[in-house]
């Protein structure tokens, strides 16, 4: 079992559910309801991608790792 997602994936998720936000507060702004949790939502999630974005992302040899421990 993966303990770890790729960082590209998660990026895609949290966007899609930034774009579904946004889709349903224009879908309500077209009807005239006024809301603004979609659009707060919208924000949050533009805040951890923001984050996300600072994070690095590095390839690492789990065998190699492992072993070195092994040896200490």
């Amino acid at each position: 079992m993966e303990q770890y997602i790729p960082k590209s994936a998660l990026v895609a998720e949290i966007e899609r559910l930034r774009d579904g936000a946004l889709i349903r507060q224009k879908n309500l702004e077209s009807i005239g309801q006024e809301t603004v949790l979609n659009d707060m939502l919208a924000s949050e999630l533009n805040r951890i991608l923001s984050f996300i974005n600072t994070l690095e992302v590095k390839e690492v040899d789990l065998e190699k790792e492992i072993s070195e421990q092994k040896e200490e």
